[in-house]
Order: structure tokens, then C-alpha cells, then sequence
């Protein structure tokens, strides 16, 4: 399998078109899979955990890796994801391993690794684990084919400095940036804008091509 740039829409080569099969594909007969993403929603891991095949899911080892938010965010992540793990459960998963990272200003990678028998593909680019971004945003990942010592450090690394979702406790506010990711402080306008037309005029040329 050659190393691939795939894009949302920028390639007009079908196979290089970036969606969720390109990973739903190699995650069908994974043996380990792990997805480190920035950001990500819950109904496109579980439509790419789906994909595994049935009678292999309790052997699947899963580690995913995301930025942790703080303050009443955290809270809302945290439900959300035990969630998830509950779902995953239920599909046949019997080893999740689901880790939060805070202790960096912003968690920001985008790495999924598959392991299918030996063989390991890589994919890094842009793309988090969400459905715009296989879907409407321009968006690359890039995948690469082996053993990737480089990777397999990196990702050791991101790991021991996370924690376990079920470890996870509110963190403390030590900088601005981790203030500010609390999200106790926001904007919100007194009054809206409220917009009106009172009678909309246009060249008629243009009106013609309107209608």
C-alpha cells in the first residue's frame, strides 16, 4: 500500500478523496488502534469504531488521546465520553483506553495509527476525528506505511503525560491560557443586532438572474 495524500476536496482522483472509509477500511480487521485528535465528536468515533468487525472487537485494543477542556467544559467532556466508553462497551470492546491531555497549552495533534496483524498504517495531517472534517472542511492526512519509531515515542510520550478519563479531576488554574480554556469568562452582548429590509432594491439584471 503506497504512501497517500489524501484531501477533502481539493483532489478530483477519487482514491484520494478524503472520508471516514479511508479509516473505517483499516480499522475493519485492527488489532490495535489509536487516534491521538485535538478535537473530535462522538458520532463519528462511534461510526469508525462500528466498522470493526463484529467477532474482533474483544480483541481491539483502543487508545485515544484528546484535548481536555477545564471548568464546567471539562464536566460536560468528561459525561460525554464515559458515555462513549459505555457505548463501546456494548459494541463488543473490552480493552479502551481513553486519555485527556491538559498539561499543555492546547493538545493539537492529529495522528491515527492502525495495526492490522504486523502491519501498521499511519495517517497525520490536519484532520481531528469529526465529521467536518472528512466531510466539509479542506482538510490532509497523509499515510504512511511501517514501523515509525519516531511516532510510537511520540505518542508514549502524549500518553504518560495524560491522564485516564477516569483519573480526571478539575486542574488547576496556573496561567492565563489555562484560565481562560475554563470558560468562566465569555462574551455575551447585552442586545442582538436586529436586522430589517424595508424594501429591497436591486438592478433589474440582477433581479433577472435571481429569478
Amino acid at each position: 500500500m503506497p504512501n497517500t495524500l489524501y484531501s477533502t476536496y481539493y483532489f478530483k482522483l477519487n482514491e484520494c478523496k478524503l472520508r471516514i472509509n479511508i479509516l473505517s477500511s483499516r480499522a475493519k480487521q485492527a488489532s490495535y488502534i489509536t487516534i491521538l485528535s485535538a478535537y473530535y465528536s462522538i458520532e463519528f468515533l462511534k461510526s469508525l469504531f462500528k466498522s470493526v468487525t463484529k467477532n474482533r472487537r474483544e480483541n481491539v485494543t483502543l487508545k485515544l488521546v484528546f484535548n481536555g477542556f477545564a471548568g464546567s467544559r471539562l464536566t460536560d467532556q468528561k459525561e460525554k465520553l464515559s458515555e462513549l466508553f459505555k457505548d463501546l462497551k456494548k459494541l463488543g470492546y473490552s480493552n479502551i483506553q481513553i486519555y485527556l491531555n491538559t498539561t499543555t497549552a492546547l493538545f493539537h495533534t492529529k495522528l491515527y495509527r492502525f495495526q492490522v496483524d504486523k502491519d501498521v498504517t499511519w495517517y497525520i495531517g490536519s484532520a481531528n476525528a469529526s465529521e467536518p472534517a472528512f466531510k466539509t472542511n479542506e482538510e490532509i492526512l497523509y499515510s504512511i506505511n511501517g514501523k515509525q519509531p519516531q511516532f510510537e515515542s511520540y505518542i508514549d510520550q502524549v500518553i504518560e503525560n495524560s491522564t485516564p478519563l477516569e483519573e480526571i479531576l478539575e486542574p488547576k488554574i496556573c496561567s492565563l491560557i489555562s484560565f481562560w480554556r475554563t470558560g468562566l469568562i465569555y462574551f455575551k452582548p447585552n442586545t442582538q443586532i436586529q436586522f430589517t429590509f424595508n424594501g429591497l432594491n436591486m438592478p433589474d439584471e440582477v433581479e433577472e438572474r435571481l429569478n
